[in-house]
């Protein structure tokens, strides 16, 4: 009843921003795929890319720790 509605303007106003520029980094990373490289395929649905990408990324993540900790072990 007493707050400051600048506040919640400001939340969402930050949550626009930073889901405006997941968008327009996952619509990067989909027309950026390569179209006529055998050794890759290509995914034509965004959503299936987006989930594809999601877990490439995952998969690459855990390589790096796996051979960090194998290095400085």
């Amino acid at each position: 009843m007493f707050e400051d509605k600048g506040w919640g303007e400001l939340r969402v106003m930050v949550a626009w921003k930073t889901n405006l520029k997941s968008f327009w980094m996952a619509l990067w990373r989909y027309l950026e795929q390569p179209l006529f490289d055998k050794n890759s395929t290509v995914i034509l649905d965004p959503w299936k890319f987006d989930r594809h990408n999601k877990i490439q990324f995952l998969e690459n993540c855990w390589k790096l720790n796996y051979s960090s900790k194998e290095k400085y072990s």
